[in-house]
């Protein structure tokens, strides 16, 4: 059975909002065990949902801080490497003169969460995962 909130949270592409978050819910219940069995799958980026994403972050190794639900600047610095090393958003263009220009597609290091560029990763990463 896929996630059966990716087709809600593919019509809101790149806004943290709750199909976006139950789409992570689900995957992180019944794909990984991240987010524990019996646990609400209600759209709120709570304690347990931050939980999950730490263990998450934590299995790519880049996040070795305690799961403690606290989404501060060590998650977010883990969050932007493991979207990086698991969604690549890198591209080169041509220019008019010919030469070409090459775009690594890295997230920028950021102070807080939402922002656009991670969501639209993270969105890509779980349509990815089914």
């Amino acid at each position: 059975m896929g996630n059966p909130y990716l087709p809600a949270m593919r019509k809101k592409r790149s806004l943290w909002e709750k199909n976006t978050i139950k789409a992570f819910q689900w995957w992180a219940q019944n794909m990984r065990s991240y987010y524990p069995k019996g646990y609400l799958i209600d759209g709120d980026f709570g304690i347990q949902s931050r939980k999950a994403a730490q263990r998450w972050m934590k299995a790519y190794g880049n996040y070795s801080r305690a799961i403690d639900g606290d989404f501060g600047p060590y998650s977010l610095d883990g969050l932007r490497r493991t979207l990086d090393r698991l969604v690549n958003f890198s591209f080169t263009v041509t220019l008019p003169n010919g030469t070409k220009q090459a775009y690594s597609g890295k997230l920028p290091k950021i102070s807080s969460f939402p922002q656009k560029d991670y969501v639209l990763k993270w969105q890509t990463y779980l349509a990815k995962q089914g």
